[in-house]
């Protein structure tokens, strides 16, 4: 089997099947390790694409940026319409939930 068969089979049984890197592992007859490098070979040659949809945050970019910047643990930005004082304490009341 070709490499790059290979790859696919594996990227396909970690993220699609939910097996370890061990079990792949033992599945495939590699080591462990080199399992590791053909998912991280994977990423790098664009055969496996992640991406990570925020389920509460409509600014998940600006956030992230926000503390990567200043070292923060957690930034959230509250989503307001107005300038309306009370809509907007409400808004960032909801934002702990």
């Amino acid at each position: 089997m070709n490499q790059e068969r290979t790859i696919y089979k594996i990227v396909r049984a970690y993220y699609e099947d939910g097996l370890t890197q061990q079990e792949i592992a033992n599945k495939f007859g590699i080591s462990r390790m080199k399992v590791s490098r053909m998912l991280a070979r994977a990423l790098k040659d664009k055969i496996v694409q992640i991406r990570i949809n925020s389920p509460t945050s409509k600014y998940p970019d600006l956030e992230h940026q926000i503390e990567a910047k200043y070292g923060l643990k957690e930034v959230v930005i509250a989503d307001t319409k107005n300038d309306d004082q009370i809509e907007l304490i409400a808004s960032i009341g909801k934002t702990g939930e």
